[in-house]
């Protein structure tokens, strides 16, 4: 089954917290991390991608290795044995 198509009200909200995201990490006011909040892996040749549980919060910032990001559950948790 499809998803829902976004409002635009919940579109601004991604837009904005990626934004915001994106200024902290130029003007160095955050540091990606070296390693996967979901996992725990190294980023050797992968990058760790920034992720918003939720849009309301957008200084509240998940980051992760692309499989974690993608093996997102219901549940909004990580399985450590995704990776």
């Amino acid at each position: 089954m499809l998803k829902p198509r976004p409002t635009y009200e919940q579109y601004i909200k991604v837009i904005r917290a990626h934004n915001l995201t994106t200024a902290r990490i130029r003007r160095k006011l955050i540091k990606k991390p070296k390693r996967c909040e979901g996992c725990n892996k190294k980023a050797n040749n992968t990058i760790i991608s920034a992720h918003h549980p939720n849009y309301d919060k957008p200084y509240v910032i998940q980051w992760l290795c692309p499989k974690c990001h993608g093996g997102k559950r219901d549940d909004n948790k990580y399985s450590k044995d995704f990776c």
